[in-house]
């Protein structure tokens, strides 16, 4: 999913992602640890933005082999733990739901409904 404008968003798929980032769907993590997310309050690499941190995993292929080439040596355990705050949990449960045009406002219902019915 990604963000069109105020609440709207838009499905996305791999070649969209290589298109808009200039990285493959995978290295999206360590790409948003290095370049920094300002809505997820992740600051990234100090000096590094998106075509830099694109460059980077192109070379490196990962944020790991990145680290062991040496690079960003002094700031390895923030980018590790920036890395973890923009994965996502593949193996979390998702609720069942009907494939239509995403919207902000109902998204956000969605997410309070599901938070009502959690058990505690």
């Amino acid at each position: 999913m990604q963000p069109v404008k105020a609440g709207e968003l838009a499905r996305i798929g791999p070649a969209e992602v290589v298109q808009r980032y200039g990285v493959k769907p995978h290295q999206v993590p360590d790409f948003i640890a290095l370049r920094g997310d300002a809505p997820d309050r992740i600051p990234g690499a100090a000096g590094v933005g998106s075509k830099t941190a694109a460059a980077l995993l192109r070379k490196y292929g990962s944020l790991d082999e990145l680290l062991g080439a040496g690079r960003f040596q002094a700031q390895a355990q923030q980018l590790r733990l920036y890395r973890s705050i923009a994965t996502m949990d593949a193996a979390a449960p998702l609720p069942s739901l009907r494939n239509r045009k995403p919207t902000g406002s109902a998204g956000a219902r969605l997410g309070f409904e599901q938070t009502r019915r959690a058990p505690r």
